[in-house]
């Protein structure tokens, strides 16, 4: 991964794939930079890297798949990722050196923990004709509520807070156009010129001890909902039928 490139030409759909885990700040791991930029650069096969005063950075050499470990927080993230596999085999190995090589997270509890999933699926009409589609399959005004606003849809969207077995999830979806596209998607130099937006974030609940193997298990769990639900989803918005 540590050699990717990003494909020429357009994209039929594009990912964003994070880990953030905030804890209790832990001044030894400031003091043992170096060599955890050496672990981790060849554990995770990540070659570029930087040392900051309070942080690690080590990311390939296209900046597409980047890990920050400060005393406060570690943070993983990858685009394009073919499959959610792939991101939490990483996850899972970033926490697992920083957890037993470095004895980070000791008695330490989770100020923060998020797991976000964010993706842009191509559609083949116009943004206009997916406004539509986007309305009439997940939105649905009614008659009622036309009839009060009185006016044209022009763009639409469909932010919504839901709670399952996993966690709080907040869900931000909706029709875009390319300009849109870039501001969520800024590493991303080919993006779709219309397509289907959805992220997904999952917060999962605070103060609990940092268990690895646990918090591992999470990871997979909720990436590979998100992963599922986008494809539904998007099967629901972009598909053929009425």
């Amino acid at each position: 991964m540590g050699k990717s490139q990003e494909p020429k030409g357009k994209r039929d759909s594009i990912n964003s794939l994070v880990f953030e885990l905030r804890y209790k700040p832990d001044p030894t791991l400031v003091d043992r930079r170096g060599t955890l930029v050496r672990d981790l650069s060849k554990c995770l096969d990540l070659p570029r890297w930087l040392i900051d005063t309070n942080k690690v950075e080590i990311s390939s050499d296209d900046k597409r798949e980047m890990v920050i470990v400060s005393f406060k927080n570690l943070w993983y993230n990858i685009l394009d990722a073919e499959t959610p596999k792939a991101f939490q085999e990483k996850a899972r190995k970033l926490l697992e050196i920083v957890a037993k090589k470095y004895s980070a997270f000791e008695d330490a509890t989770a100020e923060f923990v998020g797991i976000r999933s964010t993706f842009c699926t191509e559609f083949a009409g116009t943004l206009e004709s997916l406004v539509t589609r986007f309305e009439s399959r997940c939105v649905n005004i009614t008659p009622a509520v036309r009839a009060i606003i009185d006016g044209t849809l022009v763009d639409i969207g469909a932010p919504m807070n839901f709670k399952d077995s996993l966690g709080d999830f907040n869900i931000k979806s909706g029709p875009m156009g390319e300009n849109q596209i870039r501001e969520f998607f800024p590493k991303h130099t080919v993006v779709p010129d219309v397509g289907f937006f959805l992220d997904i974030d999952y917060l999962l609940r605070r103060d609990d001890k940092i268990d690895v193997k646990r918090l591992c298990d999470r990871i997979q769990k909720c990436s590979d909902a998100a992963w599922g639900k986008n494809r539904e989803f998007a099967e629901l918005i972009l598909g053929r039928g009425e």
